[in-house]
């Protein structure tokens, strides 16, 4: 309720946008507005006369903008429903697509889907491609279409997309869109070539596959992704699953963005309780590869039942005669 209608002022269609604003503060933080208040005239003091407004410490700055304009206390200083759309519109593309996260990525999507919160995979899929490679060879085409479809795709309705979110992940997993020595394209497909990636899946997943191997030795390991439910993504991008002692003992060590635009992890030292391992890699490869090398039974073997074989050897067509019955052949 707009301090104009809790004090009986004049009113006109900005107290719509004063309520939009407390219904979009909801939707960002999955709270309820104002518990502590149960007195009218206490509620009425505080927000229409002293303008307190509820905590906006968790949410992106570029969204506290346009709180703070639509629950502004003088309706004459709201924006316009019409003027609100557009700067939802462009938060969209600076919150999930920076520059610092990648310099290309945003004019990409905005030439293609503009302001649009989801694209079609295959659609997308192929302008990534395209937009990526100098040559367009179909073996290629086909095995980064597995790769892709594996990693970005989502189900809305019926329809099979890439949100804007989920490409946001998708370049805080595997770098840049292009560097000066390799695609996202590339880095993709390295990662999924290995044996210890075993990408979208939760904790609870992870232990079950680690629970289903015949024999649990310390070191066993998989890296997962961080799907954004407890941290972002861009701030942990991958958790590392692995079995800790000779009993099987499971923990998850997440993975965390550096300030150096890589990886950093950190262990706990077992040799000095004081002191931890910290080790820092351009890539998750390239951590993965430094954490083996730093100590032999940190990460010693890779958990078995790797899940992408399918992208690398894709099942043949059925043979084109398996489905004819004995009397077919008459």
């Amino acid at each position: 309720m707009a301090p104009e209608v809790l004090l009986g002022e004049p009113l006109n269609e900005k107290l719509d946008v004063y309520s939009f604003a407390y219904v979009f503060w909801e939707i960002l933080t999955r709270k309820e507005l104002f518990l502590e208040y149960n007195d009218k005239e206490i509620f009425t003091e505080d927000i229409a006369r002293k303008g307190k407004r509820p905590p906006i410490d968790d949410i992106d700055p570029i969204l506290v903008k346009i709180l703070n304009m639509c629950w502004d206390e003088n309706p004459d200083n709201r924006p316009l429903f019409e003027q609100i759309i557009p700067m939802l519109e462009k938060a969209l593309i600076q919150i999930y697509l920076p520059t610092d996260l990648c310099a290309i990525a945003q004019s990409f999507w905005l030439m293609n889907y503009k302001y649009q919160p989801r694209a079609p995979f295959e659609e997308f899929a192929l302008k990534l491609i395209r937009a990526l490679k100098k040559v367009m060879v179909k073996t290629s085409i086909q095995l980064e279409m597995r790769g892709l479809r594996a990693l970005l795709e989502e189900e809305v309705g019926e329809e099979k997309v890439v949100t804007i979110e989920r490409f946001s992940a998708f370049l805080t997993w595997f770098g840049p869109l292009k560097t000066d020595t390799h695609t996202i394209l590339e880095q993709m497909l390295t990662v999924l070539k290995s044996p210890w990636f075993f990408g979208k899946m939760s904790s609870e997943q992870s232990e079950r596959q680690i629970a289903s191997c015949l024999s649990k030795p310390r070191g066993l390991f998989l890296v997962r992704l961080n799907m954004g439910t407890h941290i972002p993504t861009n701030k942990s991008p991958f958790t590392i699953t692995r079995v800790v002692d000779n009993t099987g003992k499971v923990i998850h060590s997440r993975v965390y963005t550096s300030k150096k635009n890589g990886l950093i992890i950190e262990f706990k030292s077992e040799k000095d309780k004081n002191n931890n391992i910290i080790i820092e890699g351009a890539s998750i490869t390239d951590l993965i590869r430094k954490l083996k090398h730093h100590q032999e039974l940190l990460l010693a073997d890779c958990c078995p039942g790797w899940p992408f074989g399918d992208i690398f050897n894709p099942p043949s067509p059925p043979f084109p005669y398996e489905e004819l019955k004995p009397e077919d052949y008459t």
